[in-house]
């Protein structure tokens, strides 16, 4: 394997080029982060090369903004009503801006619109970037900002015995107008009723882009959503947990003033285990709910007796058997100034506890790199849902949609934990069962006319359907995210077929999903190297920003995370430049 390292004067022979594979968000956000960084005067900057390699011919946008994936009923989720279509198309305007301005500020700059990089070779002092059907380019540089890419992921939450090309199974929600097309077409007489894997952000979604084609949404009197559909149109919404995601309050005027979950107070919690630095999960935990608890002007709850993770053990108890419905009421009506469990947007009011929430989030997932491997299958298993459905909530305008489709019947949410099977069945109307076990831990079967996987894309790299991806994984150019164990004794993984584990020397390793980057840097972190704040020579001229990074960092799907790292890549990549300059 032969690897592009940083030697003094590698890319100062010529101009520097700098090449960034992929023309979505993370693009648009670095793009920003150059553009700040040459208006401060980074002489370092001035007079590079850019060239943006994007597959679609629609830039700016990335997949959940973009009118080939969204429908215009899609709301972002946000605390302020914002359309996803009307998001998307002025993204498009400012990256087109944001280009010229860098071309103002003295880069050459290069848009290559309508092509997909298939391969990325080192050739000598540089990187070839092979397109499908344009010559190749090189450069010194490369940001790896390609997102989800335009090609569709294999399902992870359906069977092979399901994923024959049979009708009535739909490995994905996105484009929304396929799914709706696949789903409704043709079924003015016949039932439909559709199981959604997944009851998040992306099973809310799916669960709105059938509503909104088999029926409508109406205000009453009252000014409260009712939902008009055919009787015979149902949605099942099925996770592991069977919860919904809180809903977002006002935004809060001012910034919140974190006062227990802070960088410096977690800095100070750091441990070392044999040469790895860790963050205890359990310790960062107790932080944060000392910090939600301020946030909503209750007593800090730490140190109370339990282990933090047997009290979030009792309140996930507490949420599975509540009723969905009823709780989603009371969510709604508790960010509403009405107290009542309908409203609009004007009735928002702020909400205390959520204050918190932008800052806390940042922090966790700009540390969570550090936490063990032990402590990242504990989140995976145990804490992934009801962190998620609190930390990052749904808006309010559909929260009110699904509140309208429970009400009518139309809608139901169930809890199927970790041990639900799905089948095939042999029937023209019914094409799919599921065997799950409830609440009260009795078996149940039930039919339905379609399954819909929106159980969101696999972390793993190894299963991304980017030939560019498999062909850097097979040339060791990136490798899978690594976590070190905190200890070897009794090691014992739980069997999972997307995740495996090495060892070098006494140390092992769980192999978690993202291409591995320093945290610190954003630099590519290449097979052979195992250090995660990797330094001296095995720095590389590579970076990976975005949703390439899941796996370790925990919101890495996020603007914000993707914002962060667009900041941390251009200054080391100015780093590298000045010393290439000296």
């Amino acid at each position: 394997m032969n690897v592009h390292r940083i030697s003094p004067g590698d890319a100062m022979k010529r101009t520097p080029h700098i090449a960034i594979v992929g023309g979505g968000q993370s693009a648009r956000w670095f793009l920003f982060a150059l553009t700040e960084r040459l208006a401060r005067g980074e002489r370092a900057l001035q007079g590079c090369r850019l060239t943006i390699i994007e597959a679609q011919t629609e830039v700016g946008t990335g997949l959940a903004w973009s009118r080939r994936n969204a429908l215009e009923e899609h709301l972002a989720s946000l605390p302020a009503k914002m359309s996803r279509w009307s998001f998307g198309e002025r993204q498009q305007v400012q990256f087109q801006r944001t280009l010229g301005l860098l071309r103002e500020l003295g880069l050459s700059v290069e848009l290559i619109t309508g092509q997909e990089a298939l391969t990325l070779e080192q050739r000598a002092e540089h990187f070839e970037i092979g397109l499908a059907s344009a010559p190749p380019v090189t450069a010194d540089y490369v940001i790896l900002a390609t997102g989800y890419g335009q090609r569709a992921w294999r399902s992870r939450a359906l069977p092979e015995s399901l994923l024959d090309g049979r009708p009535g199974v739909h490995g994905s929600p996105w484009p929304a107008k396929a799914l709706q097309d696949a789903v409704l077409e043709g079924s003015e007489n016949r039932p439909k009723h559709v199981l959604i894997l997944g009851s998040y952000l992306n099973g809310i979604d799916a669960a709105l882009s059938l509503a909104v084609k088999a029926g409508r949404f109406v205000p009453d009197a009252e000014v409260r959503l009712r939902y008009e559909a055919p009787e015979d149109f149902k949605v099942t919404l099925g996770s592991r947990t069977g919860q919904l995601p809180k809903v977002w309050g006002r935004e809060a005027s001012s910034p919140y003033q974190p006062r227990w979950f802070t960088a410096e107070r977690l800095q100070e919690t750091f441990q070392t285990s044999g040469s790895v630095r860790l963050l205890s999960i359990d310790t960062t935990l107790e932080m944060l709910g000392d910090e939600l608890a301020e946030a909503a002007g209750r007593q800090r709850g730490r140190r109370r007796g339990a282990p933090v993770r047997r009290r979030i053990r009792a309140w996930q108890r507490h949420l599975a058997r509540a009723d969905k419905a009823e709780t989603l009421r009371r969510d709604i009506a508790a960010v509403l100034t009405t107290g009542k469990p309908f409203g609009g947007y004007e009735h928002m009011r702020v909400v205390e506890w959520q204050t918190c929430i932008d800052a806390a989030i940042q922090l966790w997932s700009e540390n969570s790199p550090w936490f063990s491997a032990e402590d990242h299958l504990y989140f995976d298993r145990e804490l992934r849902t009801t962190f998620f459905n609190t930390m990052l909530p749904m808006t309010l305008g559909n929260a009110l949609q699904i509140e309208a489709m429970l009400r009518a019947g139309h809608l139901e949410v169930i809890a199927m934990g970790r041990g639900y099977e799905l089948h095939p069945v042999a029937d023209p109307a019914w094409r799919v069962s599921v065997t799950y076990g409830d609440a009260m831990g009795r078996s149940q079967t039930r039919r339905f006319t379609d399954v819909v996987d929106a159980t969101g894309q696999y972390s793993s790299i190894e299963a991304h359907p980017s030939p560019l991806i498999q062909f850097m994984l097979g040339n060791g150019l990136i490798q899978p995210g690594l976590r070190a164990f905190r200890s070897t004794e009794g090691l014992s993984v739980p069997a999972d077929k997307k995740r495996s584990v090495i060892t070098r020397g006494e140390q092992a390793y769980l192999v978690t999903g993202g291409i591995y980057v320093n945290p610190k840097t954003g630099e590519v972190i290449p097979r052979g190297t195992y250090e995660l704040e990797s330094s001296g020579s095995n720095r590389t001229a590579m970076y990976a920003m975005g949703p390439n990074v899941c796996g370790q960092f925990t919101d890495a799907q996020s603007l914000g995370q993707t914002q962060r790292d667009s900041l941390r890549i251009v200054a080391d990549l100015c780093r590298k430049l000045i010393q290439q300059q000296e």
